[in-house]
């Protein structure tokens, strides 16, 4: 193990070993060194089949090993503030996924000790990172588009929970679950990265009739940004053969639009864009 390298250890087998495990190794900089589950033998597996030397049953102790600088967390979202509130006060950078924490209260608290620390930290908001989305930013602060007039976004898929009928974290709203916490908290950052700060909003959840899971299955949303544009969001996690993730962007000079109808959410957009001249 080079002692240059930075030290990653990872608190969760799900998302945690199919993504955040890969993701480090793919940067020569970093090192994966630990990874936790929920106990040791699942740990162990996860980790003989990876390679990674250290196995964990406990996220306590591993955060208190001094061979790891970053933890990366890939849990439940209403543990993971806990996880990453700890992490932080023994001196270790944090990578958290989103959301952070399933209240206001919790996030601030994690923003609050990350600030105190001076530790660096980050969130795995990964649209603003997508080539097609970079290049619709640099349309926009060009202003291409003339003065925007509205922005439509409609995200309509069917998740694999919800196809399955699965009760799991990702169902329940008291554990993060449901659409305003898995797809519309993506919404909400990558408007406010794209266009303005959102100044104001209404919000109806929904679930589908005869659905017991406290997660709720459908949004519709309007928005109004610091600049004045409207916003309508509207967004489903149980649309069989639905038409995927669609931003549309509507100027008094042009049209934009991000569009992503397949099934690989990151890498399946295409940027269109119309012009009056």
């Amino acid at each position: 193990m080079s002692q240059d390298k930075i030290r990653v250890g990872v608190v969760g087998i799900g998302f945690g070993q199919q993504v955040h495990v890969p993701a480090f190794r793919a940067d020569e900089r970093c090192e994966v060194v630990a990874i936790c589950a929920s106990n040791l033998s699942r740990a162990s597996q996860i980790a003989g089949k990876l390679d990674i030397p250290q196995a964990f049953g406990d996220w306590q102790e591993l955060i208190a090993q001094p061979n790891i600088d970053i933890i990366s967390i890939a849990t439940p979202p209403n543990i993971q503030p806990e996880i990453a509130i700890a992490a932080l006060a023994q001196g270790k950078a944090v990578f958290c996924e989103k959301p952070i924490a399933t209240s206001a209260e919790a996030a601030e608290k994690m923003v609050a000790v990350a600030r105190e620390q001076g530790l660096a930290n980050m969130v795995d908001l990964e649209f603003p990172e997508i080539e097609p989305w970079q290049q619709a930013k640099l349309i926009l602060d060009r202003g291409e588009l003339g003065n925007l007039r509205h922005v439509a976004v409609s995200w309509n898929v069917e998740t694999y929970a919800n196809r399955k009928g699965l009760d799991s974290w990702k169902t329940q709203i008291e554990t993060g679950g449901g659409v305003l916490h898995s797809f519309i908290s993506h919404s909400f950052y990558y408007l406010e990265w794209l266009l303005d700060p959102i100044t104001r909003l209404s919000c109806s959840l929904f679930r589908a009739p005869g659905d017991e899971r406290t997660g709720d299955t459908f949004a519709n949303l309007c928005l109004e940004l610091e600049s004045g544009i409207a916003v309508s969001l509207s967004v489903s996690s149980h649309a069989f053969l639905g038409n995927g993730h669609r931003l549309e962007f509507y100027g008094d000079a042009g049209t934009m639009v991000l569009d992503n109808p397949t099934s690989d959410y990151v890498g399946g957009f295409r940027l269109l864009k119309g012009t009056r001249e």
